[in-house]
């Protein structure tokens, strides 16, 4: 296992029956832009500011100063030693309606993933508004996007996976949205 000295957010909510939309994280704090995207605060080493990362039963949190981010010196990261157990962190957004907007965000895996996604979901009902299914990137950081049309006003961003058995990791850092119509 990669060595670090990281604060490591243990959640144990189960597994979950159907895709990750379904899930309920009890996640309350949202913003217009996503706050932290960087994952560079605080430096105290509490949880992962305005992140949430109650989904799935592995191992989530914020490398800090462990040089395996892309920018900065911190990245946020999941963990997984489960088989067939969906794990995300994730992020409340309020994006205008009637403008298209580009959720975008760097990301890195461990050899062995096969099925990441990166996107958004309708915030009321966890259903996937938009979404990108990826795996494995190896060799240094890769950016994703997914470009949505906000016909309401609250999503949820996330990146995650679904566990392949053994150990296997998901880096994350420098995530952002962005206006583009």
């Amino acid at each position: 296992m990669r060595k670090r000295a990281v604060l490591a957010v243990a959640a144990a909510l189960g597994a979950l029956a159907a895709h990750p939309a379904a899930a309920s994280t009890g996640c309350q704090g949202w913003m217009m832009y996503l706050p932290n995207a960087g994952f560079e605060q605080p430096s105290d080493g509490s949880a992962v500011p305005m992140w949430c990362t109650g989904e799935g039963p592995d191992a989530k949190g914020v490398d800090r100063g462990t040089g395996w981010s892309r920018t900065g010196a911190n990245n946020a990261y999941i963990e997984a030693v489960s088989t067939g157990r969906w794990n995300a962190i994730t992020q409340h957004v309020v994006v205008p309606a009637g403008r298209t907007v580009e959720l975008s965000g760097y990301v890195r895996t461990s050899s062995v993933i096969t099925a990441a996604y990166f996107g958004v979901r309708h915030k009321a009902t966890g259903a996937v508004h938009r979404e990108v299914r990826f795996g494995p990137l190896t060799g240094g950081y890769h950016r994703l996007a997914v470009r949505f049309p906000a016909e309401v006003g609250e999503y949820t961003a996330f990146a995650g996976f679904w566990s392949p058995g053994g150990f296997s990791w998901l880096l994350v850092d420098d995530v952002a949205t962005t206006l583009v119509g």
